[in-house]
């Protein structure tokens, strides 16, 4: 586990940045979508700007999620985050009711996100197991 795989940020080239602050833009939020399928798309944020030219390091489990298979095209906009008023969590097995606090659990992987898209999942894990 590494911060690129715990979350749901993405690494982006530095000319990203460059290019987005020459303008005055934020270069804080995105939204990452597989150009091949219409409507499927995540929020997310920048872990860093170290990434090779034309390139996206993002995690495996986002990729899934997004139809996207490795060294596949994805598009990556800049954004503005709808605000949310709640969020409800409803996992996806009943392993998940396993977990001693899931309050603490569900905090700390938190962290680890720029942002959630409504509908999708993120993947929470105690260390030992993974839960997606």
């Amino acid at each position: 586990w590494n911060e690129l795989t715990q979350g749901n940020k993405i690494v982006l080239p530095p000319s990203v940045r460059a290019v987005l602050e020459s303008r005055g833009l934020p270069f804080t939020q995105f939204q990452i979508a597989n150009p091949e399928i219409k409507g499927k798309r995540l929020y997310t944020g920048p872990l860093d700007f170290c990434a090779a030219e034309g390139e996206c390091y993002l995690p495996s489990w986002v990729m899934k999620q997004l139809g996207i298979a490795e060294g596949g095209t994805c598009a990556v906009a800049t954004a503005v985050f709808p605000k949310a008023i709640f969020a409800k969590f409803q996992p996806h097995s009943s392993a998940f009711l396993d977990v001693a606090d899931h309050y603490m659990l569900l905090m700390r992987t938190l962290e680890q996100y720029a942002a959630l898209t409504k509908g999708s999942t993120i993947r929470v894990t105690d260390g030992r197991r993974v839960y997606d």
